[in-house]
């Protein structure tokens, strides 16, 4: 019996989980790794392969792909059907968000080369692959080595390279403000 509003949480929470147990395996098939990369070699008019490992995130999942004739690899960045309400309107809005934010700022973002819907895989964003050592919440944990424990920011962390980092941050805000 449903006793208050945080029941309804849990209740999704729950279905969400469920939907995930059948949506993952799917997502990393190898039929489904030779969807992306028919849609880059399409999309790009070269053979795309499969660059390993591919990432899941909160609500997407990225394949890396390397571009025959490209200098830097790109990336597919598609939602993850159980998690993302919306998927062609939030990839849309995503790619949409990214453009504007490239053509009118100095922010750095990934350049997106196309957006879309496949058959095969729904909705898309290809984008530029930018090489970088490690996110900034990675460079920050005090529990990188062991994944089971949870983010725990690092006391150790310069204070220098803590502040550099933030008034990155900082810039990006200031200017879309």
């Amino acid at each position: 019996m449903i006793e208050g509003p945080d029941d309804f949480d849990n209740l999704v929470w729950d279905k969400n989980d469920q939907e995930w147990e059948i949506v993952q395996p799917k997502l990393r098939q190898r039929s489904t790794l030779h969807a992306v990369e028919d849609l880059g070699t399409a999309m790009f008019g070269s053979t795309a392969k499969w660059v390993s490992p591919m990432s899941i995130g909160g609500y997407n999942i990225i394949y890396r792909l390397k571009v025959e004739g490209f200098d830097s690899d790109v990336l597919v960045r598609r939602p993850i059907p159980c998690y993302a309400q919306f998927p062609v309107e939030k990839t849309f809005i995503e790619a949409a968000t990214m453009m504007y934010l490239e053509k009118h700022t100095k922010i750095p973002v990934a350049r997106t080369f196309f957006h879309g819907e496949d058959p095969k895989l729904g909705s898309f964003i290809i984008m530029e692959y930018i090489e970088h050592p490690q996110c900034m919440s990675t460079a920050h944990n005090a529990t990188n080595e062991d994944v089971s424990k949870p983010f725990t920011l690092n006391p150790d962390i310069p204070k220098e390279v803590l502040q550099n980092h933030y008034q990155h941050v900082a810039a990006c805000l200031l200017e879309l403000s």
